[in-house]
């Protein structure tokens, strides 16, 4: 929510969409493990799995099936256009989250995915473009300073490597 905090209702969007959908666009990595079940995406186990938990707190129907589409729109890696506001915003302050926790993600790649140091720099330089490509434009003032941090935790952790 630290988006909506700096850029509030400049970006737009519904907050009765963006609040669960941003709290809950990773849901998958926990029904299904990060490649889903069946080896389909996390994104499209979370937007199953997130139905049956908001319809169990009330939320209406057509809340339900925008916050799906967040979900299912919300990964980088996805060459698609986000449709609404609040699913621009949502892959924003997921990108964003990503530029902020370098060092988290290079322990999830090392400790939680079995990479080598060479294969979790070139997964974090993948996940590096793609969060540069899905967050919004409207907001890449804000965000920028912290691309620049992540990129040069990147170089460090290259040169680490190298170093051996």
């Amino acid at each position: 929510m630290r988006l909506h905090a700096q850029l509030g209702d400049k970006l737009g969007g519904d907050i009765h969409i963006i609040r669960p959908g941003a709290v809950s666009h990773d849901i998958g990595s926990i029904l299904g493990g990060r490649g889903g079940s069946n080896g389909e995406g996390h994104h499209v186990t979370g937007a199953r799995g997130i139905v049956p938990i908001l319809e169990s707190i009330g939320y209406p129907l057509l809340d339900i099936v925008q916050i799906q589409y967040c979900i299912l729109v919300h990964r980088g890696s996805l060459d698609i256009v986000r449709k609404t506001p609040e699913a621009r915003y949502i892959a924003t302050a997921d990108g964003w989250d990503h530029l902020c926790n370098m060092e988290e993600l290079w322990c999830v790649g090392q400790r939680d995915l079995g990479m080598s140091p060479e294969d979790t720099y070139k997964w974090l330089l993948r996940k590096l473009e793609n969060d540069r490509r899905k967050i919004m434009s409207e907001a890449w003032e804000i965000i920028s300073p912290d691309y620049e941090r992540a990129q040069q935790t990147l170089e460090r952790f290259c040169t680490s490597i190298e170093a051996g």
